[in-house]
């Protein structure tokens, strides 16, 4: 089976390189794809990142920031300053579009904020589950906060503990995302990326940081295709591939989830 799915990648491959004119390459999950410097934009103590697929918010822990960059890192030149909420040590950041979400790593709360920046006036308590509130992210149903202790903890969208948390003692952990049913967790200790299914059971895949430069890995978001994971000891964030595996090299087709997609239809590769 697994002779027959090269087969046909190698033939679709040379028929759409013949017609198209492309270069179909491959990219393995975890492949590290980039960085770029966040402190020419005056963000210089990078620590949260999340992102809506168009562009990509960061925190400045020092500053009590929020920066918005487009999805290559060129600066939006729109920054929010969120300290006065009461959020002066800002950490994790998540988004569902609608509102931000941001840690204060100092107070154990949660902040909620308009896209503009503007504070909603509601926040919620993660204290009684621990000290240090680092990375946030969430789906539709759940948040997922990271803490000092390494455990990360599960809350309603009220903001309310649901009891259920991952054990990752022993790892020094900064950062957490969602994507289709997984979470994916950085590890400072060892710099390095690793999965877990949102029902806190470890895939067992982990990717090295440290030889892309991110010696120090903090917190994480994605934007579906890429993670962006910023790094506690530069002034950078770090691109790297995720679950899909490919890089789109085309407009007219990539493969994503063993489906070859093009213009007009798809091949289930088997």
């Amino acid at each position: 089976m697994e002779t027959k799915s090269k087969i046909i990648i190698g033939i679709i491959g040379l028929l759409i390189i013949g017609i198209l004119g492309g270069v179909f390459v491959l990219a393995a999950e975890g492949d590290a794809i980039g960085n770029w410097d966040t402190s020419a934009s005056g963000n210089l103590d990078v620590r949260g990142v999340t992102s809506n697929g168009t562009f990509v918010w960061t925190t400045d822990l020092t500053q009590a920031r929020i920066y918005r960059y487009w999805g290559n890192g060129t600066y939006t030149g729109t920054r929010y300053d969120i300290n006065g909420s009461g959020n002066f040590a800002p950490y994790g950041i998540v988004t569902n579009g609608t509102f931000f979400w941001v840690t204060d790593i100092v107070e154990e709360e949660v902040y909620r904020y308009n896209m503009d920046g503007t504070y909603t006036s509601w926040s919620f308590d993660t204290s009684g589950e621990g000290s240090d509130t680092y990375g946030i992210t969430m789906n539709a149903t759940f948040f997922w906060v990271q803490q000092a202790s390494s455990n990360v903890f599960r809350y309603n969208m009220e903001g309310t503990y649901t009891s259920s948390y991952i054990d990752l003692i022993g790892f020094a952990t900064r950062g957490v995302t969602y994507f289709q049913d997984f979470l994916s967790f950085s590890n400072s200790g060892v710099d390095q990326l690793f999965k877990y299914w949102a029902n806190g059971t470890n895939t067992g895949l982990n990717y090295d940081t440290g030889a892309s430069g991110n010696g120090d890995p903090g917190d994480l978001g994605n934007n579906g295709s890429y993670l962006f994971v910023s790094d506690d000891g530069d002034s950078k964030v770090y691109l790297y591939e995720m679950g899909v595996e490919a890089a789109e090299t085309s407009k007219h087709f990539f493969l994503r989830d063993s489906h070859l997609i093009f213009k007009g239809g798809h091949f289930k590769l088997t």
